[in-house]
């Protein structure tokens, strides 16, 4: 069960830096920030599944506030979200040979 959280943990900070580096990409954030961020489980579960620092952490470094860097992040994280969301319904069409295609990209 831990290497399991864990493994969602990674993969929460996985797509936080994702976000972060198309943010930087596109313009919408400094590119040239070092961030250590860590993600949670929030305490309170209305504050959702897992939460990150990563806004809070990078604020002093690109001279912007925690919630303005955090919206642009979780536009970018709502947009992959709905990408893999339709990867996923895709994906209920292919063939094996295609799937195993797709995975070893």
């Amino acid at each position: 069960m831990i290497h399991m959280i864990q493994n969602a943990k990674d993969q929460v900070l996985a797509l936080t830096n994702t976000a972060y580096q198309t943010a930087a990409a596109q313009g919408k954030l400094p590119g040239d920030v070092q961030v250590r961020a860590n993600v949670e489980i929030p305490k309170d579960p209305a504050n959702g599944d897992y939460t990150t620092t990563f806004a809070l952490a990078a604020a002093k470094a690109m001279k912007r506030s925690p919630r303005e860097i955090a919206a642009v992040l979780a536009d970018l994280i709502a947009l992959f979200a709905g990408l893999l969301i339709e990867a996923a319904r895709a994906r209920r069409h292919l063939t094996e040979q295609q799937k195993i295609d797709l995975y070893n990209l």
